[in-house]
């Protein structure tokens, strides 16, 4: 696989796809930076110059929403924008995720479409799985909840940032530390990452009740990747390593105590 239309689920990437992916993420850093160093007389490339892009979220995420926002029109793109989709009557209607990507997309009257490219944050895990499914133009998942939720371009931008200060390796370390049940990102960077890095050690670190679901562990052990789990094992270890804060809403004072050690 290596064609990229929607951009779903971690299943969806190869491992060419992400070099080329990052490569052009490079690309794009290289133009910000001399954006901002000729002080904006360097404008960025209009790569996205007439693509609608139609930035749809049902959950709040102030940060991320306009993160989207700002990239697409930064590359020139024409933005919709509809931060709250959820306010709208129609969306607690059955069918309404459906109807809505069909109508955008142009499916059945592709003269009639309305977007180039869907945004789509949402609070079910297959959201954006069933958005593809039925619609005529690429969808990109901002974030899922639920017990399956994935954030895959959160993903992809943290292991490009661990390729930058790395360098191309074939080894990582790297501890999670915080929320790792309800986290996203768990479930979206262990496969990540195991497609980028043939020799991947990972670390788990988080408060009672909030410890890594059974079928991220099983991840784990059935690709023979090692890892330890527990906080005064890590605690010796975490120095050597990335440690990735999860965040988590009431750490205990154990907890608190072995995370000012790492750090």
């Amino acid at each position: 696989m290596d064609r990229l239309y929607h951009l779903t689920r971690v299943e969806d990437l190869s491992l060419p796809i992400i070099r080329r992916l990052f490569k052009r993420a490079k690309h794009y850093e290289t133009c910000l930076l001399d954006k901002i160093q000729s002080g904006g007389a360097v404008a960025l490339p209009d790569d996205l110059g007439e693509v609608r892009v139609y930035i749809v979220f049902f959950e709040e995420s102030t940060r991320t929403f306009s993160t989207y926002v700002s990239a697409a029109e930064e590359l020139g793109a024409k933005v919709v924008a509809i931060p709250l989709a959820t306010q709208f009557c129609a969306f607690a209607k059955e069918e309404a995720l459906k109807h809505a990507i069909q109508f955008w997309s142009g499916v059945g009257a592709p003269h009639l479409r309305l977007a180039d490219i869907i945004v789509i944050r949402h609070f079910e895990a297959d959201a954006c799985q069933r958005s593809a499914e039925v619609s005529g133009v690429p969808i990109i998942d901002a974030g899922t909840g639920g017990e399956e939720g994935q954030h895959i371009t959160q993903g992809l931008l943290d292991a490009y940032a661990y390729q930058e200060f790395l360098g191309k390796k074939d080894s990582l370390k790297i501890v999670f530390v915080g929320d790792l049940r309800f986290s996203r990102i768990i479930p979206t960077e262990l496969p990540l990452l195991h497609m980028i890095y043939p020799d991947l050690e990972v670390g788990l670190v988080s408060p009672q009740g909030f410890e890594i679901k059974p079928s991220a562990k099983n991840f784990l052990i059935e690709n023979g990747i090692p890892f330890m789990d527990g906080l005064s094992t890590l605690a010796n270890q975490a120095r050597r390593t990335f440690a990735l804060w999860t965040g988590v809403q009431v750490p205990s004072e154990e907890f608190l105590k072995v995370i000012n050690e790492i750090l």
